[in-house]
């Protein structure tokens, strides 16, 4: 591979000059940035705080470049020149830049630009695209995770992020919705979550806020909802009326239950309830008021109805309780969802169990991540194939970590592809006890 060194060691028609430093100070007009090849989305803020950097006589590191038969190419420092070029454009002069010298392969110099600290910052987004480079270049996740001294999750959640829906992938690039957050929804959701996002987002931002947290995406309206309501259509009736239309005939009994799954999920988009004459407006999961004044005054004498009837007249409720009395208060009159509220020496039981497998699940999870954002993502997805395995196979958390740990870790990273792992887990075992 041709150097500067070699570039330019016959001759010196273009007035390179060696530093003090080992670098070179190249002419600026032999450097040029290849269009698409800088990692990072160009930030034209930065770059006007570079070209007073360059004004003001202050230090600017080396750029890293590459010498090719097209000239000297920019590897890493793509801001630094932009920021040159504008100082020049604005009457400073300018006629060399420092550079220092790459060798080594392709991957070599993405590896570089993703490791560079003086470098602006990357984004989610620019990281996994630098990643998905690097898989193109035949590295495999394990190898680019010890390249950028990153974890193997981090890279396959990074990877995973780009097969996100392209609209998904925009509102991460406005700022509209947290990386994580988008890929959190695509894996629970799949093709719903852009709809979801949508109408959430819009939700939040009529109540003032800019971004869409996790928080404010999360519906209660999630797998096993999902899956029993394709069960009960898959159960009804067809029959064609006149005028070419057809119509899907159930019980009345499934047809409560069909309403109740629409309406937890019309209440969780923000939608309202499904009735219009009896429908209750309630705050969002952050702002249900607890006291009894302020719910009589905010939501009205019927929320507080429910919350009485359930946990019995008091001054001030618990944040879930006045969840339950919002929800509740929000069904139809003609067709109530029923509501099974624990006695409190129950309610305190469950609570505990789900605080010892919630520490049970952390503590498995600290064996296998260092990394605190991932164990997080970790812990919610966990959490939530635990959930559903408990409620189809009636597992307790030691028991279903026994499963997991059974399992591949590359699959850890998408929702879809856990649960798959451990429904084979589980089938194999049932085999076993068959033989």
């Amino acid at each position: 591979m041709t150097t500067l060194y070699e570039l330019y060691k016959s001759s010196d028609p273009h007035g390179l000059k060696s530093s003090a430093v080992p670098t070179w100070l190249v002419p600026i007009a032999e450097l040029y940035a290849e269009p698409g090849y800088n990692i990072r989305d160009i930030d034209w803020d930065q770059i006007q705080v570079l070209r007073d950097a360059f004004i003001a006589g202050e230090p600017v590191p080396p750029l890293s470049v590459q010498a090719t038969a097209k000239g000297v190419k920019i590897v890493d420092g793509h801001h630094r020149y932009y920021g040159a070029v504008m100082a020049i454009e604005a009457g400073f002069n300018i006629t060399h830049l420092a550079c220092e010298d790459l060798s080594g392969t392709e991957a070599d110099r993405l590896v570089l630009m993703l490791s560079r600290l003086q470098s602006k910052p990357l984004s989610a987004l620019e990281r996994a695209v630098a990643y998905l480079r690097l898989h193109n270049l035949g590295l495999s996740n394990t190898v680019i995770a010890r390249r950028v001294n990153r974890s193997r999750s981090d890279i396959s959640r990074h990877l995973t992020l780009l097969a996100c829906d392209e609209e998904l992938l925009a509102m991460v690039r406005t700022g509209d919705i947290a990386a994580t957050t988008a890929l959190a929804l695509s894996h629970e959701y799949g093709g719903l979550a852009v709809s979801i996002v949508r109408a959430r987002l819009k939700a939040v931002k009529a109540m003032g806020k800019k971004k869409l947290t996790r928080n404010d995406s999360i519906l209660s309206f999630n797998a096993i909802r999902a899956g029993r309501l394709m069960e009960l259509i898959a159960e009804a009736e067809v029959k064609q009326i006149p005028g070419g239309f057809g119509t899907l005939v159930v019980s009345e009994e499934k047809l409560r239950e069909i309403l109740s799954i629409v309406r937890q999920y019309r209440i969780a988009a923000g939608k309202g309830s499904t009735s219009g004459a009896h429908a209750v407006q309630f705050s969002p999961p952050d702002a249900f008021p607890l006291a009894k004044v302020d719910i009589i005054r905010s939501s009205g004498i019927k929320v507080w109805a429910c919350a009485a009837a359930a946990f019995g007249d008091k001054a001030e409720y618990t944040l879930l309780e006045s969840k339950y009395a919002h929800l509740w208060a929000a069904d139809d009159v003609e067709q109530p969802e029923v509501v099974v509220v624990l006695p409190p020496k129950w309610a305190r039981v469950v609570q505990r169990k789900a605080s010892g497998d919630s520490k049970s699940l952390r503590r498995w999870l600290d064996g296998w991540f260092g990394d605190a954002d991932v164990k997080e993502e970790m812990f919610e997805r966990f959490s939530t194939v635990a959930a559903e395995t408990r409620e189809e196979r009636g597992l307790s958390m030691d028991e279903f970590l026994a499963v997991a740990g059974r399992t591949r870790s590359e699959s850890w990273a998408n929702i879809r592809l856990l649960r798959t792992e451990i429904r084979e887990v589980l089938t194999l075992d049932d085999k076993g006890k068959q033989e």
